[in-house]
C-alpha cells in the first residue's frame, strides 16, 4: 500500500541535476526522482533509496532533508543526496511497463545542467524555485518547510 508521503531525491553531479523527463497525455514536464512511500518501507530513507534505484538505476546516499511540503492529508519530503555510481536508466517499474506498451508516454532519467533549472517546467515549481535560490549558497538556508493546499501548487 502507498502511504500519503512522497519522497524525492535532489542528486547533483558535475553541475548537473538528475531529473525525470516526463511526457504524459502529451504534456511535457520534469520531476525529481522519487515516489510514494510503501507500507513495507522501514523508513523514509529506505523508501527514497528504493524509489531512486527503481527510477534511475543509480546508487546514492542521503545527505539531509532540505524541503518539506505539507499538504494536510499528505506531504512531500525532498532530500539532498550524494551520487555514488551508475548510469541513469529506467529500472523495472510500472512506468517502464507503460512505455513498453507504446502509449507515447515518456519517463526517462536525464542529467540536466543546473543553469537550465530555472527555465524548465519542474514540478513542483515551488521546489524548483527554492532549488534555484539555494544552489547559489550551497543550501545554507535549508531546511525549508511550506504548508499549502495541493490546489495552490503552481502549474506554470
Amino acid at each position: 500500500m502507498i502511504l500519503p508521503i512522497r519522497v524525492a531525491g535532489i542528486i547533483i553531479k558535475e553541475n548537473n541535476i538528475l531529473l525525470i523527463h516526463r511526457v504524459k497525455n502529451t504534456q511535457e514536464y520534469w520531476v525529481l526522482p522519487g515516489g510514494g512511500l510503501e507500507d513495507t518501507d522501514a523508513s523514509e530513507a529506505e523508501g527514497l533509496l528504493r524509489e531512486i534505484k527503481e527510477e534511475t538505476c543509480i546508487d546514492v546516499n542521503i545527505s539531509k532533508l532540505i524541503y518539506t511540503h505539507d499538504y494536510g492529508d499528505n506531504k512531500g519530503l525532498y532530500y539532498l543526496c550524494n551520487y555514488i555510481v551508475g548510469e541513469p536508466q529506467l529500472g523495472e517499474s510500472i512506468e517502464k511497463e507503460r512505455m513498453e506498451k507504446g502509449n507515447n508516454d515518456i519517463y526517462e532519467p536525464v542529467w540536466v545542467p543546473l543553469d537550465e533549472l530555472s527555465s524548465i517546467l519542474l514540478y513542483p515549481l515551488e521546489i524548483r524555485d527554492w532549488l534555484t535560490e539555494d544552489l547559489k549558497d550551497n543550501f545554507t538556508n535549508t531546511p525549508r518547510t511550506q504548508k499549502l493546499a495541493t490546489t495552490d501548487l503552481r502549474q506554470n
